[in-house]
């Protein structure tokens, strides 16, 4: 009948969600995801080989399909608790005020981000997007140059490291300097998902591991950069000869790293580093995805390999300027596409030997976020978190790496999300909404010199977020195949796609 009851059904229904999607493994109820501290004692350490066999007992199974049922009905008497009292709860916000799980969240004022004395800054679909530069691109550069302002260009950016970004933000359309005259973007301002995912191999791999890179290339201003060179850069004197690194192998090289993996005599990895598609012209491996190469990576990682990741991003932002497709948003799969397509393929196998050392990732606040801040503090920053901002476009990897990490954050209407998308990403939520990087850098060089603001309590939500579905998986049942000519019968597949007749 009130807001308050809604709001504890709410809450009642979003943990026994969590305790589904988590299994009979979860030990964190009421968070989205594994923290660092999670994997602090991680299997990496003290490696063992994995039991293939290791599956939930039937009770455990029972208790989750109890929990189904009672996930559904606390879900469905919430709904209806707030419809009958829509028509005695008095509004809490204005009508345009956008609402999530937490509460409302409005547009950005000077106050809300007084205070501000560092910043952490996206940039694909912050700084710049596919056809160049973003409305306050340069203003921002021109500004942070002059007054030496301590900020960090923080991407997710698998397929390139600081020497990558730095010549792409030095060539058209992505050139900040905009003059002769600028320098480039240092490189001590740039931290990317390659070198997280580079960090992490360096720290827990162990002498004689091996490592399968899937990576893209990157390529600008006659600088070629891709995940391999940033390990080689970052790694100490030595450390690649003791690796057996490979960014290509054939069938039975895949099934030799597998048995070894299984039978723990050597410690394996899957690095995941690429920006959408890879491709590898200097070994010459691959030149795309295909099944053959996930069927590999698969292998691997469901006998006892590692999966290492370096961006959640599912897509990447594209928009079409061609002649009749101008309204046509044709959005690129990005590495978050491909990290839950093998997680699914591997599921429960590798549950607990997955890695994501991007913003967002169970992993990325070690990775990225410690690292942003250390960084900093190098650049003179003499504040704590309290004075840091995130600037990002992207809900579940920006946003989130910002509520993971205790600090605030700025959603752009410039990139993936909007406040439309609020409601698909429920317990995510920013500071304030901004349209551009432009009103932003305004906002903030106005109140640097001003105390942050003090936050309340967070107004309740009206409604609860639908729970989500058990996490589960099931491999496609394949229709048998009929005829004479051995052709699958209307609308039978097969695993892999093949077209002799139209190639």
């Amino acid at each position: 009948k009130n807001r308050g009851g809604v709001t504890h059904m709410a809450a009642l229904a979003s943990i026994v969600a969590a305790l589904l999607a988590g299994g009979p493994k979860f030990t964190n109820p009421g968070l989205s995801s594994p923290s660092a501290a999670d994997y602090a004692e991680s299997p990496i350490e003290e490696y063992q080989p994995v039991v293939t066999g290791d599956l939930p007992s039937r009770q455990s199974l029972r208790i989750t399909e109890t929990l189904q049922v009672v996930s559904k009905v606390l879900s469905a008497v919430a709904s209806l608790a707030f419809t009958l009292g829509k028509s005695t709860t008095s509004a809490s916000c204005a009508p345009e005020t956008v609402m999530t799980s937490s509460g409302p969240v409005p547009d950005c004022t000077e106050k809300l981000l007084q205070g501000t004395r560092g910043l952490l800054v996206d940039l694909d679909g912050t700084i710049y997007n596919d056809h160049g530069l973003l409305p306050g691109a340069h203003q921002f550069y021109h500004w942070a140059d002059k007054s030496r302002y301590p900020y960090v260009l923080l991407s997710n950016s698998g397929a390139k490291g600081a020497e990558g970004t730095q010549a792409k933000l030095a060539t058209a359309p992505f050139d900040l300097t905009s003059n002769p005259s600028m320098p480039p973007v240092p490189l001590k301002n740039i931290l990317t998902g390659a070198m997280a995912a580079a960090d992490f191999l360096i720290e827990k791999a162990k002498p004689g591991s091996r490592i399968f890179i899937l990576q893209s290339l990157s390529r600008y201003g006659g600088i070629i950069d891709c995940f391999r060179r940033v390990l080689e850069r970052r790694a100490p004197r030595g450390w690649m000869e003791k690796m057996e690194i490979r960014t290509y192998l054939s069938t039975q090289d895949a099934k030799i790293w597998a048995r070894d993996a299984v039978r723990g005599k050597h410690m394996t990895y899957v690095a995941l580093a690429g920006d959408g598609d890879i491709r590898d012209e200097e070994d010459w491996g691959y030149s795309t995805w295909d099944y053959d190469m996930l069927q590999k990576a698969v292998w691997i990682i469901s006998n006892g390999g590692f999966l290492v990741t370096h961006a959640r991003d599912t897509h990447n932002p594209k928009l079409a300027r061609e002649e009749g497709f101008e309204d046509v948003d044709l959005m690129v799969p990005g590495p978050g596409t491909f990290e839950a397509l093998i997680k699914s393929a591997t599921y429960p196998k590798a549950i607990d030997r997955t890695f994501n050392t991007g913003k967002g990732g169970n992993l990325g606040g070690k990775y990225m976020m410690d690292k942003a801040m250390k960084m900093l503090k190098g650049l003179g920053l003499r504040e704590g978190k309290d004075r840091v901002v995130i600037i990002g476009d992207t809900l579940d990897t920006d946003i989130q790496a910002a509520n993971d990490f205790g600090i605030r954050s700025v959603l752009l209407r410039s990139g993936v999300h909007t406040e439309k998308d609020l409601l698909y990403y429920p317990g995510i939520r920013p500071t304030c909404i901004a349209d551009n990087l432009s009103s932003v850098v305004e906002m903030i060089r106005k109140g640097r010199k001003l105390p942050p603001p003090k936050f309340g309590a967070p107004i309740p939500p009206p409604a609860p977020a639908p729970a989500p579905r058990a996490k589960t998986f099931e491999p496609p049942k394949v229709p048998k195949i009929v005829g004479a000519t051995n052709k699958p019968a209307s609308g039978a597949y097969d695993y892999i796609t093949e077209d002799e007749e139209d190639f």
